[in-house]
Parts: structure tokens; sequence; C-alpha cells
């Protein structure tokens, strides 16, 4: 199970948490969302576009198969946003060809 923090308006997932053994803790409040990784960054990631007004927390959710940030919605069931997906895999061919590198790869996604 995991555990997902999605914003409120739209029910787009920002963040999904599948492993909550290596997560020290999930703080959304008034002012930002926090996380802390266990043996990663001692002061954890911080998040000040997304608080407790505009987002929520959801616990005890079946996460999808490939999950990358922003490219799902959920209520209580997942959804791609396959414009966003393929609006994301254009920029990033974009990138390829200008730097003629195979970086950065195609953002896989799957329910």
């Amino acid at each position: 199970m995991a555990s997902i923090c999605r914003r409120k308006s739209d029910n787009v997932v920002n963040y999904c948490f599948t492993n909550m053994v290596d997560v020290n803790n999930l703080d959304l409040n008034a002012e930002n969302f926090t996380y802390t990784i266990v043996g990663g960054h001692s002061q954890g990631y911080v998040d000040q576009s997304i608080n407790s007004s505009t987002h929520e927390l959801v616990h005890d959710v079946t996460p999808p198969t490939k999950f990358y940030g922003n490219c799902f919605t959920y209520d209580t069931d997942w959804a791609i946003l396959t414009d966003v997906v393929t609006n994301q895999n254009a920029t990033r061919q974009v990138i390829r060809t200008k730097q003629g590198t195979d970086y950065p790869p195609d953002i896989e996604v799957e329910l």
C-alpha cells in the first residue's frame, strides 16, 4: 500500500510513497509539505508549493505499477493524464535532439 499527496482541486497526484519503511514522516501543514527519507537527507525534503489548504494526504492506496508525479489523478481509482505524459515526452525528445544524447528518457506510466 502507499500514501499519496494529491491536489484538492483536481485530484492530481504529486507524490506517491510506496515503501513507507523508508520514509520517516510525511508532514502536510499550512506552510508546506515535508518528508524525510531514512538514511537520506537529515533535513528531509520540502515542497513549498504544497500545503494543507491546496493538497491532502491519502493513505492505504494501491499504487499504480509505474508512477510519475503529476501524470495521474486519484479519486477512488487511478487515471493517467495522457496529455501530460505526451507533452512531457515531447519536451524530453526536444532536449535529447538538441543535446544529441538519449537523456532524459521518456516518462513511462502504467496503471
